[in-house]
């Protein structure tokens, strides 16, 4: 479809909308794409220099290397511990406010409290791993209501306690993905700059640090997506088992948090097969290797996500009345056994498949790159007429991360195919097949926050071409495996480096600018209207 087209295409779709809305997207696209476009053209095996471990520059020198100082020695634990410990304070700081339960916690945290008591789940859609995170949570502060039908209300107003503790989970594991993140970044580029700058471009993502403060289900996925990848990867460097089954009970975890992460199983699993039928190859096609693979593969891919799926269902199948070995080894116990998971499964693939509901901020996935549709998770307005006194909770992605998808993705695939880089295209499978996939399949009601799972992979995509235009100078890239990577281009590198720091500061200012719009924070009516680029279509 032609670009100047989109616009015309998307007012059939999406009513309301109008051909202007599109300028500032389709504007950062354009420019960012070209800006890329350019450069690797120009320099298209340019890639920053690789950074070994510290230990592996000791093993080449003998051990003899000069003394250096501790930040630099242990700087893969203590920058991102600290990047994440202070995302994680951030995150925490007004965490309770409001008291009370926005989007979807009105489900989770019903349905957290229902598991605490030893209730019948309210919330089924999903499978039930985070909601049995918030229910410890919310069990470890000692704080219950009621949640049955005569005495649950979505507008019941919490305690402060309640609502810090229904929402520290999400806090916990944002921290964990950013971790994820920088270890992925590492692992795939040898590089630190990477790494950290994917680390704070995706703590500064809107949708991310919502997300992470909010009770609901996407935040454990993307952290479980994230720490699979890191895994697949290490599996096709070291080619250890503990890898696979690393990256098989990640993925177990996804699945056992929200089915969506299907489409990233698939993808890793293909990804690792690709890498797999690579070396079966170079063996020409050896039985011994054949088998030896799947001796690995399917417990890993099978057996290791069945157990860890099954296993989020003991705390539903140890409900009612009876002793552990009678509800755990019986079919149909008390209505709640086995039996009853195994037909919840189809009653979820009929409700997602069969979904037919209007929602306000319902967006189509095509959508979701150009950012058209973000959701309110929570909206209050208060003062006098002229004097209005605002606080929401809007989950917006960064639009400087968020409209960098499209170029971001597919000048990295296009590295990816004409030079063979693996890392690459990892990122792009990971970054545009989940959106692909979404494309392919969406449910009757899908939000813009869908696309949230691919988000970290965009982010360390971006990291590695800032770094990448950055280092375009005259140096060379002096480790052993420089041909692996490439070497860095000679020229001026300055035009480069004012377009990364632009880049990065524009980043910075966006999140601090909206972060009021995150967190609830009570601003001025008038200057909460400043934050509506796209106009009308974004309120």
């Amino acid at each position: 479809m032609p670009l100047f087209t989109v616009p015309l295409f998307a007012l059939n779709q999406m009513p309301g909308l109008v051909p202007k809305v599109f300028l500032y997207p389709l504007l950062t696209i354009f420019v960012l794409g070209a800006i890329l476009a350019i450069f690797f053209s120009r320099h298209p095996d340019a890639t920053p220099p690789v950074e070994p471990d510290t230990a592996d520059e000791e093993d080449e020198s003998d051990g003899r290397s000069p003394a250096r100082p501790f930040f630099f020695v242990h700087y893969d634990r203590v920058v991102p511990a600290v990047i994440a410990t202070l995302f994680y304070l951030l995150a925490l700081w007004r965490l309770d406010y409001p008291h009370k339960q926005v989007f979807d916690e009105v489900h989770h945290v019903r349905t957290a409290m229902e598991f605490v008591q030893g209730a019948n789940p309210h919330e089924w859609t999903h499978p039930h791993l985070s909601k049995l995170l918030q229910a410890g949570s919310l069990a470890l502060a000692r704080e219950y209501f009621d949640p049955s039908d005569n005495a649950w209300s979505p507008d019941q107003v919490m305690t402060s306690r309640a609502a810090m503790a229904w929402r520290l989970p999400s806090v916990l594991f944002g921290s964990l993905a950013l971790l994820g993140v920088y270890a992925l970044a590492r692992a795939l580029f040898k590089n630190r700059p990477v790494a950290t700058i994917a680390m704070l471009l995706l703590a500064m993502d809107g949708v991310f640090f919502v997300q992470s403060r909010i009770a609901m289900t996407n935040i454990f996925t993307v952290c479980f997506i994230t720490w699979a990848a890191w895994a697949a990867w290490r599996w096709t460097e070291e080619q250890k088992a503990r890898h696979i089954f690393a990256t098989g009970a990640f993925l177990g975890l996804a699945l056992a948090t929200r089915w969506s992460s299907l489409y990233a199983f698939v993808l890793l699993v293909v990804f690792i097969l690709a890498d797999g039928i690579s070396r079966w190859k170079k063996t020409e096609y050896s039985a011994g290797f054949f088998f030896a693979r799947a001796a690995l593969f399917i417990p890993a891919f099978v057996l290791v996500p069945v157990i860890i799926y099954a296993l989020s269902y003991i705390p539903y199948v140890l409900q009612g009345d009876g002793n552990l070995a009678q509800k755990l080894l019986s079919w149909n116990y008390n209505s709640n056994g086995w039996e009853k998971v195994l037909s919840m499964q189809g009653d979820m693939y009929r409700y997602h498949s069969e979904l037919k509901a209007d929602h306000g901020y319902d967006s189509p996935a095509w959508s979701w790159p150009l950012m058209l549709r973000p959701v309110w998770y929570f909206y209050e307005q208060s003062g006098a007429q002229g004097a209005e006194k605002v606080r929401g909770i809007w989950c917006i992605g960064n639009a400087f991360i968020w409209w960098a998808i499209l170029p971001t993705m597919a000048i990295g695939t296009w590295l990816a195919v004409r030079f063979r880089r693996g890392n690459l295209a990892l990122l792009c499978l990971l970054g545009l097949g989940q959106w692909f996939c979404w494309l392919a399949k969406a449910r009757g009601l899908n939000f813009m926050h869908y696309l949230f799972e691919a988000i970290p992979f965009v982010c360390i995509s971006l990291a590695y071409f800032m770094v990448t235009l950055w280092a375009g100078n005259g140096e060379k890239n002096t480790h052993k495996n420089r041909h692996l990577y490439g070497d860095v281009p000679a020229e001026n590198r300055e035009q480069w480096r004012t377009v990364v720091l632009s880049y990065l500061t524009a980043t910075v200012l966006w999140f601090v600018f909206y972060y009021p719009m995150l967190t609830a924070y009570q601003i001025p009516g008038r200057y909460s209207q400043m934050h509506f680029w796209l106009e009308r279509i974004w309120i």
